[in-house]
C-alpha cells in the first residue's frame, strides 16, 4: 500500500513540476501529498499516513526534474508481437511497459523506475525490457541507462545498455 500511494504521489508531483516548468516545488509538495493520499484507490488507515509522508519527503528533498531532458512521466510504450510500436490500447499490443520517468539527452535515454524500498537487486529482465522498448520507440537512441531509484535511501541501481547489446532481449522475451 505504501508503495502504491507513494508512486501515485511521485507521478502527481512530477506532473506538477512539468506543468509549472519547475525543477522542484517544496511549497506545494505537502499539499500534493495530502491530496494524493486522500484520492488513493483504496481507503488507507491513518497509521500509514506518517510512513507515506516520510517516504514522500525523502523523495522531494533530493528530487529535481530536468526540464531540458524530460520526455515523459508514466510513459507508456506498447509493442506488437513483431516488436513494432503501437498504441497502448491497440488490440495488437503484445507487450506493454510503463516507465515512471523517461529522459532523453541526445542519443542517451534515461529510464527512472521509482522504488519505495531502501535498496535491493533490480530485476535484470525488467531493465532489459525497458531498454528494448525505448530503442524500439526512439530509433536515434544508442545508449539506455535504466535507474532503479530507491526513494527511502536515495540509492540508485544504474544499469547501462548499448543499443546493439539489447538484441538478445527479444530471445529472452519470446
Amino acid at each position: 500500500l505504501i508503495g502504491g500511494v507513494c508512486h501515485d504521489f511521485f507521478e502527481a508531483y512530477d506532473r506538477h513540476l512539468l506543468r509549472t516548468q519547475q525543477g522542484s516545488d517544496y511549497a506545494v509538495a505537502e499539499q500534493i501529498m495530502i491530496d494524493t493520499f486522500a484520492k488513493f484507490e483504496r481507503p488507507l488507515k491513518a497509521h500509514i499516513f506518517d510512513q507515506y509522508i516520510d517516504v514522500c519527503w525523502e523523495h522531494v528533498k533530493d528530487h529535481v526534474l530536468d526540464l531540458k531532458t524530460i520526455v515523459g512521466i508514466e510513459e507508456q510504450i506498447a509493442l506488437t508481437q513483431d516488436l513494432e510500436p503501437c498504441g497502448w490500447d491497440a488490440p495488437e499490443a503484445w507487450i506493454r511497459c510503463k516507465l515512471d520517468r523517461l529522459d532523453i539527452d541526445g542519443t542517451t535515454a534515461i529510464v527512472t523506475d521509482y522504488k519505495t524500498g531502501w535498496g535491493g537487486d533490480a530485476d535484470v529482465f525488467q531493465l532489459r525490457l525497458y531498454a528494448m522498448a525505448v530503442c524500439k520507440l526512439y530509433s536515434h537512441i544508442t545508449k539506455i541507462e535504466v535507474v532503479m531509484l530507491y526513494t527511502r535511501s536515495g540509492w540508485e541501481d544504474r544499469t547501462v545498455f548499448k543499443r546493439e547489446a539489447i538484441n538478445s532481449t527479444e530471445k529472452l522475451l519470446r
